[in-house]
């Protein structure tokens, strides 16, 4: 496959925004497929009768998203990692990061701080084209209470995987546990 239009930068990209949003959390093992759209986007995600993705709820501007891609024997993989900063240790938000982190692969659908249309616009983290729910990623989660009375009292949770694909776009719906039905991008 070689590229087969330009890649420009449109006005509006000159005032973009970063930051991860909103984090939703699913087991692979309940995910069946995405389905691709014409562009590289999926226009919807097809799990489990019922099954609801998860929102895991982090401070604002603790949510980077980093991808290092690399080219061995002709083929391409990015090592990806999301990270999210759950503030104070206690055990409601213990039992559930523990369970996340003891749970197997997830797939995540994370939306940023940039809209399109009326909706925000989305990524799929941890399934792709080729490797589909082999690119499923890992969840860790790390404990961190310092000795200073204003320190970091806090989990930090990464989600780390292996694609073969930059991330796709997703422009459709996700059935949330805590939000009901939830569109994104246009």
């Amino acid at each position: 496959m070689s590229i087969t239009n330009d890649v420009l930068i449109a006005c509006s990209d000159e005032t973009r925004r970063g930051g991860v949003k909103k984090i939703f959390v699913v087991p692979a093992c309940e995910v069946d497929s995405f389905t691709a759209g014409a562009s590289h986007e999926y226009v919807a995600a097809v799990t489990t009768v019922g099954q609801k993705f998860f929102e895991i709820e982090g401070e604002f501007e603790t949510k980077p998203f980093t991808a290092e891609g690399t080219t061995e024997n002709g083929s391409n993989v990015t090592e990806n990692t999301l990270e999210v900063f759950v503030p104070k240790m206690e055990k409601v938000k213990a039992k559930e990061l523990n369970d996340l982190f003891a749970g197997g692969k997830i797939v995540v659908v994370f939306s940023v701080y940039d809209v399109v249309s009326a909706f925000d616009r989305a990524f799929v983290l941890g399934y792709d084209e080729v490797l589909m729910l082999d690119a499923a990623v890992r969840a860790t989660v790390n404990q961190t209470l310092e000795a200073e009375l204003q320190g970091v009292n806090g989990y930090t949770v990464t989600f780390s995987g292996k694609q073969t694909e930059l991330l796709r776009e997703y422009v459709g719906t996700i059935d949330s546990n805590i939000s009901g039905s939830i569109s994104f991008g246009s």
